[in-house]
């Protein structure tokens, strides 16, 4: 059901070939920009959607009904929306089935309802961009994968200004961790979209020009305006894509990332930015993003193999709390009646150590790195 204290959509072109464009990238990196400028070029953003706030004034553009279906996923697979985890992607193809395929073509039948051209923002797609392309093409829908870049410095200022907390130490914690899932997050959505309609779009390059990266969107992906943009025409696009929004204009002096970490943040950025040049191919950068792969899982593997006694203590502390806090629950809990013959039978009082012992495992599986 349409929410009615949303406001309307503009202009949708009604007649064209079904088209279905899906946006992803790293979080603060222009996705909502760019599907917000889609929209408005007359490209059905599905309602209702997540709504402005503080840090994204002019809106997300992002649906809710795929916030929510994409939640479930990362929950079963026990990742975040952003994870640095090199086997994150692998997590999440154990738990998908053809039901999950099933939902999206259900949801994007109502959508054509609407109009024929279709585009969805969330950055979580990103782990599953080839789920929506195979559901859009039962429906005859064409897919045209845009990629958000922005700088991994600015992205991390941007995240750290509106999500970091704690002291001085757990900010820093929180920046490397940031450049970490932006890393993965680019290496991850480049190799799933190879061989595919798709282009990267620099952030920088949409707020300084919209309509020649939207006139390249426009010709690569096959869609259909509500205006000839090459007019040069005052559009309401003009008035949503404000270069002063870019607010957060951080260099790698303003954070303490290590250099291992940032050489390979540089670099994936550099050739991702190559492929937005090439229309979305180019061998050498196909090459050189491989490389970096290999890399970056290397430099987590270090990581992580350092922060282990870090880890183990945290999951011993997490475990003692998980059963204290259920033996907690299980005395509140009313006792059952006494059998009305028959011995007592010590085996239930058992029963309640292994569930508390049960839920203090979850815990400790959910802490592993």
């Amino acid at each position: 059901m349409a929410d009615p204290s949303a406001p309307a959509e503009p202009d949708l072109v009604q007649s064209a070939p079904r088209r279905f464009v899906l946006v992803t990238g790293a979080g603060r990196s222009g996705t909502s920009t760019m599907s917000g400028g889609l929209n408005h070029l007359g490209i059905h953003s599905p309602r209702p959607s997540l709504g402005a706030n503080a840090s994204n004034p002019r809106g997300f553009f992002e649906p809710k009904w795929a916030i929510d279906f994409h939640r479930r996923i990362l929950e079963r697979a026990a990742i975040d929306t952003f994870d640095g985890r090199p086997d994150a992607v692998d997590r999440i193809q154990a738990v998908l089935g053809p039901e999950h395929e099933d939902e999206i073509v259900a949801w994007l039948t109502d959508e054509l309802e609407h109009a024929p051209q279709i585009v969805v923002k969330d950055p979580r797609s990103s782990w599953m961009p080839l789920l929506w392309a195979s559901a859009a093409a039962r429906l005859d829908m064409s897919t045209g994968f845009v990629a958000m870049l922005r700088h991994p410095a600015e992205v991390v200022g941007s995240r750290a200004t509106y999500y970091a907390k704690g002291d001085g130490q757990g900010v820093r914690r929180y920046q490397v961790m940031s450049v970490a899932r932006w890393v993965n997050a680019n290496l991850i959505t480049e190799r799933q979209t190879r061989g595919k309609t798709r282009t990267f779009v620099r952030y920088d390059d949409l707020i300084e020009d919209w309509r020649r990266v939207m006139g390249g969107l426009q010709r690569d992906f096959g869609l259909r305006f509500n205006a000839d943009i090459e007019s040069g025409s005052r559009h309401s696009v003009d008035d949503f894509i404000d270069p002063s929004l870019r607010r957060h204009q951080v260099h790698w002096a303003d954070l303490e990332i290590p250099a291992h970490l940032r050489e390979i943040a540089d670099e994936t950025w550099l050739l991702c930015s190559k492929l937005g040049d090439r229309r979305g191919s180019d061998e050498e950068a196909r090459a050189g993003l491989d490389e970096l792969s290999d890399r970056y899982r290397s430099l987590y593997d270090d990581a992580a193999a350092i922060s282990h006694d870090v880890a183990a203590a945290e999951a011993r502390v997490a475990r003692k709390k998980a059963v204290r806090e259920t033996r907690i629950k299980l005395k509140r809990q009313p006792s059952p009646p006494a059998p009305s013959v028959g011995p007592a039978r010590p085996g239930i009082l058992r029963g309640f150590g292994g569930l508390a012992r049960r839920a203090a495992a979850k815990v400790a599986h959910r802490l592993r790195p």
